[in-house]
């Protein structure tokens, strides 16, 4: 058996001397081939070494930077731009293709500026050092280009078409599915070319080439669609504007404004805080409360005493009020603007915009104002809340366990008075059992005490019977036990001296006969059985029939979970 052990081992040994003996041939002979096809690479050409390094060294400084300031809106999906400065470099070269949801800026030497839009592909190149002088070069086979530049030249190479600038504001769009490219220009000179055809675009004004329509022409003023990418890529554009386009032409932008975009709420900021009292006029009557309403979130959040604030609060009309603070009121990024707004708004114009709200709303700005250093603001929205919709308001509110801490602040700050109307509304509503059910768990105690005591509450009424039952549902009223040696008599009599037993009704005190009737014959207790005699029966009391007129008001109430 050891024998046997032993020629294994060997067999084995010779196998793995063989194999490694064939492997280290087979190494040697394939490197005099590995060092030979090393040697036949190609250099790289000069200067590209400090090109790579200098790109590699700018991306890295950009993403060691923090992002670019933003304002932040409760819609904002978009990201702030990338950002690659390419400046101080001889031979600069950046190729690629922007990210979706994303947006490249890149900055050139001398401050120039160049922003490419969310799918673009293109490719970027700058010659010289003086910005005075420098050439730049962008191909772009897909998306579109925002340029601001502040010195030298510019060309952008298209599959459909050429352009070029100098010392001026070009946009450069690529319809997605045409061949159709579309040149616009903010300011300076720029020019389209095909095929040896050129044509000049005026400021304010677009020009575009396809293949269908080779010879470049120019179109007339921009889209509002155009003039927004303007606004949202190149924020000194804006400023642009106001004086090169009219005022519709501004009011028609702000509402092609993306609102998705956190670039887009900050363009509408911009452009509320630089058009004139007149456009701003226009823009108030024209665009949707919900748009209205970020534009205060913006000016807000930049500066909480804005000027412009004040100044769009006091022209936007009644009917928008109530939408602006509902839709800030919706979302926490927005709480601030509308505590803003609501501290703003005077009493007349206030009960308008709360009169529009819905009692979701009503209840949201209660809530964000239950901090007791805006108590007086919550005093003012309260009294503002219209007494016909006070009641509607409280129910709803009380009836969802989510916003119950909202019911409890609104009812803890209406005036006992207040609170007396609202609920003699609830008590005239179909659902009343189950609207006082839900009330019993957010009106405080020491509301219902105020008021019951109020001399409008009638304890046979309909509504003192209901806060009767609310109170006692809060807080049941403490039945004092008899004192020792008071034990009810059978029958429920009072002992000797005692109190009448629990449950039993009150004694009723005889009343003394009107003139000319006779007096009322004492009850005659019953005589025990003679001997050998039946017991008498007792005699049974006459029930009352309930009628319109005597029925006491049935409550029950049902409370929420």
């Amino acid at each position: 058996m050891v024998r046997v052990d032993l020629m294994v081992k060997q067999i084995t040994n010779k196998i793995m001397n063989q194999i490694f003996r064939t492997l280290r041939f087979v190494w040697l002979a394939l490197l005099p081939a590995v060092i030979l096809l090393a040697a036949c690479a190609p250099a790289m050409p000069p200067g590209a070494a400090e090109t790579q390094a200098a790109l590699v060294q700018a991306l890295a400084t950009a993403r060691a930077q923090p992002p670019v300031a933003t304002i932040a809106v409760p819609t904002a999906t978009a990201l702030p731009p990338d950002v690659v400065d390419m400046g101080g470099a001889e031979l600069v070269k950046l190729s690629g293709e922007v990210r979706a949801g994303r947006s490249l800026l890149v900055q050139l030497d001398g401050g120039s500026q160049i922003v490419f839009s969310a799918g673009s592909v293109f490719s970027i190149s700058e010659f010289g050092t003086d910005p005075a002088q420098a050439q730049t070069r962008i191909e772009l086979t897909l998306g579109e280009v925002y340029v601001a530049l502040k010195g030298g030249s510019l060309d952008v190479i298209t599959p459909s078409g050429s352009a070029s600038v100098s010392g001026s504001l070009l946009g450069i769009t690529l319809v997605p599915g045409s061949t159709e490219l579309v040149a616009t220009c903010m300011e300076g000179v720029v020019k389209l070319q095909r095929e040896g055809v050129e044509v000049t675009v005026p400021p304010g004004q677009r020009a575009a080439v396809s293949n269908e329509s080779p010879a470049p022409a120019v179109g007339g003023a921009m889209a509002p669609g155009e003039l927004a990418g303007w606004a949202v890529n190149v924020t000194a554009s804006i400023q642009v504007m106001t004086t090169l386009v009219s005022a519709e032409q501004l009011v028609a932008m702000a509402g092609a404004l993306p609102m998705g975009d956190a670039r887009g709420a900050a363009a509408l900021g911009t452009l509320v805080e630089q058009v004139s009292p007149d456009t701003l006029g226009l823009m108030v009557n024209a665009l949707p409360a919900t748009t209205l309403g970020t534009a205060l979130q913006v000016l807000e959040a930049r500066a909480p005493d804005n000027p412009k604030l004040a100044e769009m609060l006091a022209i936007v009309p009644e009917a928008k009020l109530g939408g602006i603070v509902e839709a800030l009121a919706a979302t926490p990024a927005g709480n601030a603007a509308a505590m803003s707004v609501v501290a703003q708004l005077p009493p007349e114009r206030l009960a308008a915009a709360v009169g529009q709200m819905s009692p979701q709303g009503v209840g949201a700005m209660v809530g964000m104002l239950g901090a007791p250093e805006r108590a007086a603001t919550l005093k003012n929205l309260v009294a503002a809340v219209p007494e016909a919709n006070m009641a509607n308001v409280m129910v709803a509110l009380a009836q969802d366990p989510a916003r119950a801490e909202q019911a409890k602040a609104l009812t803890a700050a209406l005036p006992p008075e207040r609170l007396l109307k609202a609920l003699e509304v609830v008590s005239a509503r179909p659902d009343a059992a189950a609207a006082f059910g839900n009330l019993t768990i957010v009106i405080p105690k020491e509301q219902l005490d105020l008021a019951l005591a109020s001399p409008g509450t009638q304890p046979g009424s309909m509504l003192g019977t209901a806060l009767e039952t609310i109170k006692n549902l809060v807080a049941p009223p403490v039945v004092a036990a008899p004192a020792a040696g008071d034990a009810p008599a059978a029958g429920g009599a009072p002992a000797a001296g005692g109190a009448p037993a629990v449950g039993a009704p009150p004694a009723q005190p005889v009343q003394p006969p009107k003139p000319g009737q006779a007096p009322a014959q004492p009850v005659q207790p019953v005589q025990p059985p003679k001997p050998g005699q039946a017991p008498a029966q007792p005699v049974q009391p006459v029930q009352p029939q309930p009628g319109p007129a005597t029925a006491p008001p049935q409550f029950v109430g049902t409370a929420s979970p």
